[in-house]
Protein backbone atom coordinates (compact mmCIF):
# COMPACT_ATOMS: atom_id res chain seq x y z
CA UNK A 1 0.00 0.00 0.00
CA UNK A 2 2.53 2.42 0.71
CA UNK A 3 4.30 1.97 -2.57
CA UNK A 4 1.68 2.32 -4.54
CA UNK A 5 0.86 5.53 -2.41
CA UNK A 6 4.66 6.43 -3.36
CA UNK A 7 3.80 5.69 -6.80
CA UNK A 8 0.80 7.84 -7.12
CA UNK A 9 2.35 11.14 -5.29
CA UNK A 10 5.40 10.91 -7.83
CA UNK A 11 2.65 10.67 -10.79
CA UNK A 12 0.80 13.52 -9.23
CA UNK A 13 3.83 15.84 -9.14
CA UNK A 14 4.75 14.79 -12.30
CA UNK A 15 1.32 15.56 -13.58
CA UNK A 16 1.57 19.36 -12.02
CA UNK A 17 5.19 20.02 -13.29
CA UNK A 18 4.36 18.83 -16.91
CA UNK A 19 0.83 18.63 -17.97
CA UNK A 20 0.55 22.59 -18.64
CA UNK A 21 -2.63 24.94 -18.27
CA UNK A 22 -4.39 27.96 -19.55
CA UNK A 23 -5.01 31.05 -17.22
CA UNK A 24 -6.96 33.75 -18.92
CA UNK A 25 -7.72 36.98 -17.76
CA UNK A 26 -9.54 40.25 -18.88
CA UNK A 27 -8.11 44.03 -18.12
CA UNK A 28 -10.28 46.53 -18.90
CA UNK A 29 -8.53 50.19 -19.14
CA UNK A 30 -7.39 52.84 -21.94
CA UNK A 31 -7.05 51.34 -25.22
CA UNK A 32 -8.92 51.92 -28.17
CA UNK A 33 -8.70 48.13 -29.21
CA UNK A 34 -8.72 44.23 -28.23
CA UNK A 35 -5.26 43.04 -27.71
CA UNK A 36 -3.86 40.10 -26.97
CA UNK A 37 -1.08 38.78 -24.97
CA UNK A 38 0.67 35.70 -24.12
CA UNK A 39 3.00 35.34 -21.32
CA UNK A 40 5.06 32.45 -20.56
CA UNK A 41 7.30 32.92 -17.52
CA UNK A 42 9.95 30.88 -15.36
CA UNK A 43 10.35 28.21 -17.46
CA UNK A 44 13.29 27.03 -16.28
CA UNK A 45 14.54 24.79 -19.14
CA UNK A 46 11.05 22.10 -17.93
CA UNK A 47 11.78 19.38 -19.89
CA UNK A 48 8.76 17.80 -19.57
CA UNK A 49 6.76 19.92 -21.21
CA UNK A 50 5.58 18.93 -24.69
CA UNK A 51 6.80 22.07 -26.76
CA UNK A 52 4.93 21.03 -30.03
CA UNK A 53 1.49 20.84 -27.86
CA UNK A 54 2.68 24.21 -26.33
CA UNK A 55 2.75 25.95 -29.51
CA UNK A 56 -0.47 24.03 -31.14
CA UNK A 57 -2.27 25.35 -28.40
CA UNK A 58 -1.21 28.81 -28.43
CA UNK A 59 -1.83 28.82 -32.93
CA UNK A 60 -4.88 28.48 -31.82
CA UNK A 61 -5.62 31.86 -29.75
CA UNK A 62 -5.01 34.65 -31.95
CA UNK A 63 -2.23 35.78 -29.72
CA UNK A 64 -0.47 39.49 -31.17
CA UNK A 65 2.10 39.79 -28.72
CA UNK A 66 4.17 37.19 -27.18
CA UNK A 67 6.10 38.24 -23.51
CA UNK A 68 8.73 36.18 -21.47
CA UNK A 69 8.88 37.37 -18.47
CA UNK A 70 12.58 35.88 -16.90
CA UNK A 71 14.06 33.06 -16.08
CA UNK A 72 13.34 30.88 -19.38
CA UNK A 73 16.94 29.31 -18.35
CA UNK A 74 18.20 28.42 -15.13
CA UNK A 75 21.11 29.84 -13.26
CA UNK A 76 22.98 26.35 -13.39
CA UNK A 77 22.18 25.40 -17.37
CA UNK A 78 25.11 24.91 -19.27
CA UNK A 79 23.51 24.56 -22.59
CA UNK A 80 20.04 26.33 -23.30
CA UNK A 81 18.76 23.63 -25.75
CA UNK A 82 15.30 23.16 -24.26
CA UNK A 83 14.49 26.96 -24.09
CA UNK A 84 15.91 27.49 -27.64
CA UNK A 85 13.61 24.60 -28.34
CA UNK A 86 10.63 26.55 -26.51
CA UNK A 87 11.78 30.15 -28.85
CA UNK A 88 12.58 28.17 -31.99
CA UNK A 89 8.72 26.88 -31.73
CA UNK A 90 6.89 30.17 -30.87
CA UNK A 91 9.25 32.19 -33.58
CA UNK A 92 7.31 29.53 -36.35
CA UNK A 93 4.41 31.01 -34.93
CA UNK A 94 5.29 34.23 -36.90
CA UNK A 95 4.38 36.87 -33.84
CA UNK A 96 7.02 39.63 -31.90
CA UNK A 97 8.58 38.24 -28.84
CA UNK A 98 9.88 40.23 -26.15
CA UNK A 99 12.08 39.16 -23.28
CA UNK A 100 13.39 40.35 -19.93
CA UNK A 101 15.48 38.23 -17.97
CA UNK A 102 15.38 37.14 -14.72
CA UNK A 103 17.48 36.45 -11.89
CA UNK A 104 18.10 32.54 -12.90
CA UNK A 105 19.42 34.61 -16.51
CA UNK A 106 21.46 37.19 -14.76
CA UNK A 107 23.10 34.59 -12.67
CA UNK A 108 23.80 32.01 -15.51
CA UNK A 109 27.60 32.53 -16.12
CA UNK A 110 27.20 31.81 -20.02
CA UNK A 111 24.18 34.60 -20.24
CA UNK A 112 26.53 36.15 -23.07
CA UNK A 113 25.95 32.77 -25.20
CA UNK A 114 22.36 32.88 -24.47
CA UNK A 115 21.78 36.43 -25.43
CA UNK A 116 23.47 35.71 -28.61
CA UNK A 117 21.40 33.15 -29.65
CA UNK A 118 17.89 35.12 -28.57
CA UNK A 119 19.12 37.59 -31.28
CA UNK A 120 19.90 35.66 -33.77
CA UNK A 121 16.08 34.61 -33.41
CA UNK A 122 15.32 38.22 -33.86
CA UNK A 123 13.87 38.25 -30.32
CA UNK A 124 13.74 41.78 -28.82
CA UNK A 125 15.13 41.93 -25.41
CA UNK A 126 14.40 45.01 -22.95
CA UNK A 127 16.60 45.82 -20.16
CA UNK A 128 15.61 48.93 -18.89
CA UNK A 129 14.49 49.75 -22.58
CA UNK A 130 10.90 51.17 -23.98
CA UNK A 131 9.52 49.95 -27.15
CA UNK A 132 6.65 51.54 -28.40
CA UNK A 133 4.17 48.76 -30.19
CA UNK A 134 1.83 51.70 -31.49
CA UNK A 135 0.63 55.20 -30.79
CA UNK A 136 -1.36 53.66 -27.48
CA UNK A 137 0.45 50.71 -26.12
CA UNK A 138 4.51 51.24 -24.76
CA UNK A 139 6.28 47.86 -23.61
CA UNK A 140 8.60 49.06 -20.87
CA UNK A 141 11.28 46.33 -19.89
CA UNK A 142 12.98 46.49 -16.59
CA UNK A 143 16.14 45.25 -15.09
CA UNK A 144 15.97 42.64 -12.41
CA UNK A 145 18.03 45.20 -10.14
CA UNK A 146 15.95 47.90 -11.09
CA UNK A 147 14.79 50.42 -8.22
CA UNK A 148 11.70 52.59 -8.11
CA UNK A 149 13.08 55.70 -9.98
CA UNK A 150 14.58 53.96 -12.78
CA UNK A 151 10.99 52.28 -13.32
CA UNK A 152 9.67 55.72 -12.75
CA UNK A 153 11.81 57.54 -15.58
CA UNK A 154 10.95 54.47 -18.18
CA UNK A 155 7.39 55.26 -18.08
CA UNK A 156 5.69 57.38 -20.92
CA UNK A 157 3.28 59.98 -19.89
CA UNK A 158 0.55 58.74 -22.70
CA UNK A 159 -1.15 55.74 -23.56
CA UNK A 160 -0.77 52.69 -21.67
CA UNK A 161 2.29 51.46 -19.69
CA UNK A 162 2.93 47.56 -19.98
CA UNK A 163 5.76 46.89 -17.83
CA UNK A 164 7.46 43.56 -18.29
CA UNK A 165 9.33 42.49 -14.46
CA UNK A 166 10.23 39.67 -13.40
CA UNK A 167 9.77 40.36 -9.72
CA UNK A 168 6.80 42.13 -8.88
CA UNK A 169 7.69 43.83 -5.76
CA UNK A 170 10.30 45.81 -7.88
CA UNK A 171 7.23 47.83 -9.37
CA UNK A 172 4.69 47.54 -6.53
CA UNK A 173 6.20 50.78 -4.76
CA UNK A 174 5.74 52.83 -8.22
CA UNK A 175 2.87 55.63 -8.88
CA UNK A 176 2.48 56.48 -12.74
CA UNK A 177 0.87 59.18 -14.15
CA UNK A 178 -0.96 57.30 -16.90
CA UNK A 179 -2.78 53.46 -16.63
CA UNK A 180 0.07 50.92 -16.33
CA UNK A 181 -0.65 47.03 -16.44
CA UNK A 182 2.45 45.18 -15.12
CA UNK A 183 3.42 41.77 -15.79
CA UNK A 184 5.49 39.88 -13.76
CA UNK A 185 6.26 36.22 -12.96
CA UNK A 186 9.59 35.07 -10.14
CA UNK A 187 6.50 34.09 -8.04
CA UNK A 188 5.81 30.56 -9.03
CA UNK A 189 2.34 31.37 -7.92
CA UNK A 190 3.65 29.97 -4.67
CA UNK A 191 4.65 26.41 -5.79
CA UNK A 192 3.94 24.27 -3.36
CA UNK A 193 0.55 25.06 -2.73
CA UNK A 194 -2.25 23.79 -0.10
CA UNK A 195 -6.06 23.91 -0.09
CA UNK A 196 -7.67 26.34 2.10
CA UNK A 197 -3.94 27.61 3.20
CA UNK A 198 -2.83 28.60 -0.47
CA UNK A 199 0.36 29.43 -0.84
CA UNK A 200 3.34 28.34 1.75
CA UNK A 201 6.81 30.02 0.86
CA UNK A 202 6.96 32.64 -2.05
CA UNK A 203 10.66 34.17 -3.15
CA UNK A 204 10.63 37.35 -1.35
CA UNK A 205 7.30 37.51 0.09
CA UNK A 206 6.26 36.91 3.84
CA UNK A 207 5.45 33.00 5.19
CA UNK A 208 1.92 32.23 3.89
CA UNK A 209 1.71 35.68 2.73
CA UNK A 210 1.88 38.20 -0.12
CA UNK A 211 2.22 38.71 -4.07
CA UNK A 212 1.63 35.06 -5.33
CA UNK A 213 -0.12 35.09 -8.71
CA UNK A 214 -3.20 36.76 -10.26
CA UNK A 215 -4.42 39.85 -10.68
CA UNK A 216 -3.42 42.84 -7.82
CA UNK A 217 -4.43 46.52 -8.46
CA UNK A 218 -1.63 48.54 -6.31
CA UNK A 219 -2.51 51.72 -6.62
CA UNK A 220 -5.33 54.05 -9.14
CA UNK A 221 -2.71 53.50 -12.12
CA UNK A 222 -1.18 50.61 -11.98
CA UNK A 223 -2.62 46.74 -12.07
CA UNK A 224 -0.64 44.33 -11.42
CA UNK A 225 -0.65 40.79 -12.82
CA UNK A 226 1.67 37.25 -11.92
CA UNK A 227 1.73 34.08 -14.06
CA UNK A 228 2.69 31.07 -12.20
CA UNK A 229 5.44 29.81 -14.45
CA UNK A 230 5.87 26.71 -16.60
CA UNK A 231 8.58 25.13 -14.64
CA UNK A 232 10.24 24.76 -11.30
CA UNK A 233 13.66 25.64 -9.29
CA UNK A 234 14.93 25.04 -6.09
CA UNK A 235 12.19 21.48 -4.82
CA UNK A 236 11.68 19.99 -8.59
CA UNK A 237 7.88 20.07 -7.04
CA UNK A 238 4.63 21.84 -7.38
CA UNK A 239 1.42 20.91 -5.38
CA UNK A 240 -2.22 22.23 -6.07
CA UNK A 241 -0.37 24.45 -8.75
CA UNK A 242 -0.15 23.16 -11.93
CA UNK A 243 2.08 24.77 -14.64
CA UNK A 244 0.93 27.53 -16.44
CA UNK A 245 0.67 30.00 -19.15
CA UNK A 246 -1.21 33.36 -19.40
CA UNK A 247 -3.40 34.63 -21.81
CA UNK A 248 -3.69 38.50 -21.14
CA UNK A 249 -7.14 40.29 -22.66
CA UNK A 250 -6.57 44.07 -22.86
CA UNK A 251 -9.67 45.65 -23.88
CA UNK A 252 -11.43 49.14 -23.51
CA UNK A 253 -13.54 50.14 -20.63
CA UNK A 254 -16.96 49.53 -20.87
CA UNK A 255 -19.04 53.05 -20.82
Amino acid sequence: MIIILILVFIAYLYYESSIFTKNEIIIETEVKQNYRFLQISDFHSNKNINIQKLTQDISQLNIDIIVLTGDIISRSDTHFNTSLKLIDALNLLDIPIYYVYGNHELENENIDTFTMELIKRKVVILDNEIFQINEEITLVGINHNSNKNTVENLLVNSGLNIILSHIPTRITNIHPKTPTIAISGHTHGGQVRLPIVGQIITPEQPLFGGLDKGITIINENLTLYIDSGMGNSALPLRTFNRVQYSILNIVPKKE
